[in-house]
């Protein structure tokens, strides 16, 4: 998927179901007029976290991906947690803080020392 797709910023429905997008790119979040999002039946691993910042979003259908962030126990409670966690990981990176309560998390999230910062990564 182009990163280009984030220029139609007045897009309100967009459907990928049935393709094999692998990730989407960075600047999609840019797409802030959408309502509508199917990426189902593709091979997206990972749910960015300024995703979160589509707040017009009230329909987006990710089933049949190998998602492995959110985790799964997120993705299991339905769509309002998965938005809860990508935007609890985005604002991480702006404000340096995470809070991760009341995601009922098993472990913690698989690029969570990616956002926090490479120095601590180092260390651990």
């Amino acid at each position: 998927l182009p990163s280009s797709i984030s220029l139609c910023t007045g897009l309100h429905t967009l459907n990928l179901a049935n393709n094999q997008v692998v990730e989407i790119p960075k600047p999609f979040h840019r797409l802030t007029n959408l309502t509508f999002l199917s990426l189902s039946n593709n091979k997206i691993k990972m749910l960015p976290p300024s995703l979160s910042r589509i707040s017009l979003l009230v329909n987006f259908n990710f089933d049949d991906n190998p998602i492995l962030d959110p985790p799964d126990l997120v993705v299991r409670q339905g769509l309002v947690a998965v938005f809860q966690y990508l935007k609890r990981m985005y604002d991480v990176k702006i404000t340096g803080h995470i809070d991760l309560r009341d995601l009922e998390l098993e472990d913690l999230p698989t690029d969570l020392l990616g956002i926090v910062g490479s120095d601590e990564a180092e260390e651990v």
